[in-house]
């Protein structure tokens, strides 16, 4: 079997009939910084603008430890059968339920 080779001018023709057909069909301006163009990107499930970057439904944070702590952390999550996530979790819920009594406040 053999292949044709393709000229420089068929190249160039095809080129420019693609960029014809481009420049033909494409489809009337939009400016994407209206009103109603962002209530439609901020009303898509992934389009809402949060001042936290989330993974699912929770927000993702850093925070520094002592090594040592770290270390005892993980120890009581394991004691507890738990992972350090799901400590660190449960201990912030209690600390907010008692917020009264760890600041004092009774």
């Amino acid at each position: 079997m053999t292949i044709a080779k393709v000229s420089k001018e068929i190249k160039k023709k095809i080129s420019q009939e693609n960029i014809q057909i481009r420049r033909e069909s494409s489809s009337p301006s939009f400016d994407i910084n209206s009103k109603e163009a962002l209530n439609f990107v901020e009303s898509a499930p992934d389009g809402k603008k949060t001042k936290w970057k989330l993974k699912g439904k929770k927000v993702i944070i850093t925070h520094s430890i002592k090594p040592d702590d770290l270390e005892k952390l993980d120890e009581l999550a394991d004691s507890m059968g738990m992972k350090r996530a799901q400590l660190i979790n449960l201990l912030i819920q209690r600390a907010l339920i008692n917020r009264d009594t760890l600041l004092g406040n009774r």
